[in-house]
């Protein structure tokens, strides 16, 4: 009888928790941005790292099948179950509910996913600021009505606007930084730049906000969908940087060593690109996924700038020795600010603001030892 009554108490507590995901609210949310309940779409729960529904099959570098992912959601819809058993992980790191804007999988650059997009977004992220006067900024900024908008649940206002269209993934990029100028240039508040890149997850409507309990829902909704050109026509035209070409004195002095011609891999003999980290030492390539913490030396700010040089002095190593290059220089310093939780995670246009853009003087390796570097990755990837 005690086993039957704590039974009866669990499934009452259950039945009185709020509904986990509003399936409803998520499928309104998706057919605004043009995707039905039996289009393709990644799904994910996601914080301190990303969980995808459905998840990518083969794992290394082999891309997401859409023609599969397409198919399964024609026959089955969106797999709202297996989002659910994410949330409710209990190691409490994907709490968030989500959704990739773009079609095509989670990857822009590494495997060459996402092409395209119809999603524009901007979220304010700063604290204190009245919903209300959030939910009409966009007239401040002298910006058309948006398609919809999201209220998290929690302190932030999501400001979408839909495309009439498909546009190339880094017509999307700019796209929202456009839009996100426009809104910081009138009103001086901060939005958040890490919603510019098409493959960061954005929060759907329909699930609970982790920190307030509070669930995320659609609010003004227009419908209403916009050319490119028309909407870019209302924003500020962004700020280009100059890049200066990297110093000619690219490779350490190599000390005497010699290598050899046929110890190594020449770039006509290689079936792929050579990834960037090879160019790297084993100490930077740790710090990468380690990141720096507050009070380590030398300072975060100090060791970001050096190692920005490192990354794109690497890039320019293999280049200058005739290989393809597998990876970026900005991706590897956006992990390794995030690593450091540098500027705050979701605040990466910040740290780029100290991204060395100019020479970038000499790279970590000398050509021998990037060369030995080559080979060994060569022979392990049966090259």
């Amino acid at each position: 009888m005690l086993r039957l009554g704590e039974e009866l108490q669990a499934l009452v507590k259950a039945a009185e928790q709020p509904l986990l995901i509003d399936i409803e609210q998520a499928e309104r949310h998706l057919a605004l941005n043009g995707t039905g309940p039996n289009d393709p779409q990644i799904l994910c729960a996601y914080g301190v790292t990303n969980r995808f529904v459905p998840e990518r099959k083969g794992g290394g570098d082999t891309p997401y099948d859409w023609d599969a992912v397409t198919a399964d959601a024609a026959l089955n819809g969106h797999d709202y179950a297996a989002l659910r058993a994410h949330l409710t992980n209990p190691d409490g790191k994907t709490r968030n509910l989500g959704y990739i804007s773009c079609p095509g999988g989670t990857s822009i650059k590494k495997r060459s996913e996402i092409q395209q997009g119809r999603v524009l977004f901007v979220e304010i992220d700063q604290e204190g600021l009245d919903k209300e006067y959030q939910a009409a900024i966009w007239k401040e900024a002298k910006l058309p009505e948006p398609t919809y908008q999201l209220d998290t649940g929690g302190r932030s206002i999501w400001h979408t606007w839909v495309l009439d269209r498909m546009v190339s993934a880094d017509r999307i990029r700019a796209g929202r930084a456009r839009l996100s100028k426009a809104i910081e240039d009138v009103t001086g508040i901060q939005t958040d730049h890490a919603l510019h890149s098409p493959h960061q997850p954005a929060r759907l409507a329909g699930g609970i906000h982790p920190k307030t309990g509070r669930r995320s829902e659609l609010i003004n909704v227009t419908g209403k969908q916009y050319s490119h050109d028309a909407l870019m026509s209302a924003c500020p035209e962004l700020e280009v940087k100059e890049v200066v070409v990297c110093s000619d004195n690219l490779f350490p002095d190599d000390r005497g060593e010699v290598v050899r011609e046929g110890e190594y891999p020449e770039p006509a003999g290689l079936d792929r690109p050579v990834p960037l980290e090879l160019a790297l030492s084993q100490k930077t390539r740790e710090l990468i996924k380690t990141g720096q913490q507050p009070g380590q030396k030398p300072h975060r700010v100090a060791k970001a700038w050096s190692l920005s040089k490192s990354f794109r002095a690497g890039q320019r190593q293999l280049e200058a020795l005739g290989y393809q290059v597998d990876g970026d220089p900005l991706e590897l310093f956006d992990q390794f600010c995030t690593n450091s939780d540098f500027c705050g995670r979701f605040n990466l246009e910040n740290c780029r603001a100290i991204y060395e853009t100019g020479d970038c003087g000499s790279g970590e390796l000398s050509k021998s030892a990037l060369r030995r570097a080559i080979a060994k990755w060569a022979e392990e990837t049966g090259q």
